[in-house]
């Protein structure tokens, strides 16, 4: 497999090959390489691509088998052009600046490829990233808005991502100015931690005044996007990052829009895929809030506390809680489970009996990892079983 294909001449080490360096290795780049040539070929969009992924099982075994796309719809001329190699020189460029940046990459079959982000038709074949992969396994709201916003929509948005994340909630966005930049700020420092989805490859910070935020990220939370470094800054990006934003969420929180805004198209995308819409009703009479006050008239739910978005994905946050129980379960971890009724009933129990108690200590107390039991103490809250005071302080509800 891969005789047809190739591999560009760049070594296999600067694509980040698996750390056995050998046949995983090769197979690997080969992949990645394959992705390439799908995403670059013209005539093929993101459903086409998906679509000969999973006819085919792999980026590789679709690219070789071009001649047998007529069978599932794609067009014959699509077909012969990819056969002619008419992808060449597009994907050799993403290539080399990929081997030149020494990006890391997340592939479709990878099993760290976020989950959610599969259920997407257009899902991307290729992510690349720096920072944490871990933010990527628990749940994940989505926070958008305007970069012109108001002191009340900062206020909110600070509002509202600090006790997101507090609880355990991924908070993602899109690393702009205004609303995107302080969700992701309030978000740094606390379990859920942040994702920032980028619209340009990770040689390039834009706008250029989020590159100290980007920064702190990297250290403390995660960047994602799928674009190989050296990828032009197009306007038609941004629609296409905002759906990778909606894709990861189980919905969108919009703080402040106007009429016509990019914010907007984000909330669309995550409804047509089935994720929740949420909006911040904003200051009466304020342009800022038009965006939001016609999003509420179609359906988003109004938010005025955390509690609202708590509440709303109780069903979607107990099953998630439920997938990491059993991911929890399979791994290798000699640490105790929390995600169970035992590990809460425990925390409940030890909350009664201490009283209200910093996230940090419950986990250092019961011997738990914090991240962990942030998880389980989001279930009780949405539960009823425990209450959340300022500062990550948890108490039992009698």
């Amino acid at each position: 497999m891969g005789a047809w294909l190739g591999l560009p001449p760049s070594k296999y080490p600067a694509v980040r090959p698996q750390k056995d360096g050998g046949v995983a290795s090769q197979a690997r780049a080969l992949e990645l390489w394959a992705c390439m040539a799908l995403m670059n070929a013209p005539g093929l969009g993101g459903v086409s691509c998906k679509i000969l992924y999973e006819t085919f099982g792999s980026a590789c075994a679709a690219a070789e088998s071009w001649r047998e796309w007529t069978d599932i719809g794609i067009r014959e001329s699509v077909a012969c052009e990819f056969g002619k190699r008419a992808w060449l020189q597009c994907a050799q460029k993403d290539w080399d600046a990929a081997a030149r940046y020494a990006s890391n990459f997340l592939l479709y079959n990878d099993a760290e490829y976020p989950k959610r982000l599969r259920d997407l038709p257009d899902a991307p074949l290729m992510l690349f990233y720096e920072g944490l992969l871990n933010f990527l396994h628990g749940p994940a709201l989505t926070v958008v808005g305007s970069r012109k916003c108001s002191p009340d929509g900062i206020l909110a948005c600070r509002t509202l991502c600090r006790e997101l994340s507090e609880a355990g909630i991924a908070i993602v966005s899109g690393l702009a100015v205004g609303i995107d930049s302080e969700a992701h700020k309030a978000a740094l420092g606390h379990p859920g931690g942040t994702i920032a989805v980028m619209g340009t490859g990770l040689d390039m910070t834009y706008p250029e005044q989020s590159r100290a935020l980007r920064a702190r990220i990297v250290e403390n939370g995660l960047i994602l996007t799928e674009y190989a470094p050296g990828s032009r800054l197009r306007p038609q990006n941004f629609p296409r990052r905002n759906r990778i934003m909606a894709g990861l969420s189980l919905g969108v929180l919009v703080v402040e829009a106007p009429d016509k805004s990019g914010s907007l198209i984000t909330a669309r995308l995550a409804g047509e895929n089935g994720r929740m819409v949420y909006a911040v009703p904003g200051r009466f009479g304020s342009p800022l809030a038009t965006g939001c006050a016609q999003l509420i008239r179609n359906g988003a739910i109004p938010v005025f506390d955390v509690s609202d978005i708590l509440w709303d994905l109780k069903p979607q946050l107990q099953a998630e809680g439920a997938l990491l129980a059993e991911s929890a379960a399979v791994s290798e971890a000699v640490e105790p489970a929390v995600s169970g009724e035992d590990g809460n009933a425990r925390i409940v129990a030890f909350l009664r009996e201490n009283g209200p108690t910093h996230v940090d200590l419950i986990g250092v107390r019961l011997g738990l990892d914090a991240s962990k039991v942030s998880s389980a103490l989001l279930m009780l809250e949405v539960d009823g079983m425990v209450r959340r005071f300022p500062g990550m302080v948890y108490g039992a509800n009698s």
